[in-house]
């Protein structure tokens, strides 16, 4: 390790007591230090009565060094490969990007292999699913919904649950079923194969949520659990209720815009 300053090696081993007297961290012993005068004093004391400070003190800076990630500090490898991850997941780029020898000159990172990214990513994957999965210790529920782009039927499913008192919302996947079809059976195998990547099983569903369409009823009552459908259809049915209500005026409102685009 590098020589130390007498000063450092002060600051550590002693504690300012009164009238330019500083107690001894090993055994109290007071000893005078004016200002101004240097470190002499405090530092013969230490070397007669406590020979091996200079190790005891590396011994500290060393542990010190080892929890610098409590305090905020990562180390810059796992840092720059982070903004790689980071660069191609955000701008959806594929893993070649960072192979690529333009973007390597134009970009402040290391050069990273695209090999190397693709090993990190399936360890990211691993330790997100290991912590959502010592989240997810009791009941939950199921969020998902589906599209359709390019003929590929896609799925979002979110987790529900109450982790320490506060509500989770987490997303499991977003991913393509492989399914034959889009019956009720298939929507039920897919989310099967989904949480079992977290280690839950269908013992542990309370509830779904989605779409109040046939589909997910059928859904619901295969899993013989709760479907919470989705209630925009109350809203507009509330709507037509207030519009009906006031007949007159919406009628008098469509003669005026007709009249109105006319003019």
């Amino acid at each position: 390790m590098t020589s130390v300053s007498n000063r450092d090696l002060c600051r550590f081993f002693y504690v300012e007591a009164c009238d330019h007297y500083f107690a001894c961290n090993y055994c109290g012993t007071l000893r005078k230090q004016l200002p101004s005068s240097g470190y002499a004093n405090l530092i013969s004391h230490l070397k007669d009565k406590h020979p091996n400070y200079v190790d005891a003190y590396n011994a500290h800076q060393r542990r010190q060094a080892g929890s610098l990630t409590a305090h905020g500090f990562v180390n810059p490898t796992a840092f720059n490969m982070y903004q790689g991850m980071e660069w191609v997941v955000d701008w959806n780029m594929p893993l070649s990007e960072v192979d690529d020898p333009l973007m390597r000159n134009m970009s402040k990172l290391k050069p990273i292999c695209s090999k190397t990214l693709k090993v990190f990513m399936g360890k990211v994957v691993a330790a997100v699913e290991a912590k959502i999965s010592s989240e997810m210790t009791g009941l939950f529920g199921i969020m998902f919904d589906g599209w359709t782009c390019f003929l590929k039927h896609y799925v979002a499913l979110y987790a529900v649950f109450w982790h320490e008192g506060d509500l989770k919302q987490v997303l499991l996947a977003i991913a393509p079923m492989e399914e034959r079809d889009l019956t009720a059976q298939s929507h039920c195998a897919f989310m099967q194969k989904i949480y079992e990547i977290f280690h839950q099983s269908e013992s542990s569903l309370a509830f779904l949520i989605g779409d109040n369409c046939a589909t997910n009823q059928a859904v619901a009552t295969r899993l013989e659990v709760p479907l919470i459908g989705c209630a925009s259809h109350r809203f507009n049915l509330a709507v037509n209720s207030y519009l009906e209500e006031r007949k007159a005026t919406v009628e008098a409102v469509s003669v005026v815009r007709l009249l109105s685009s006319l003019l």
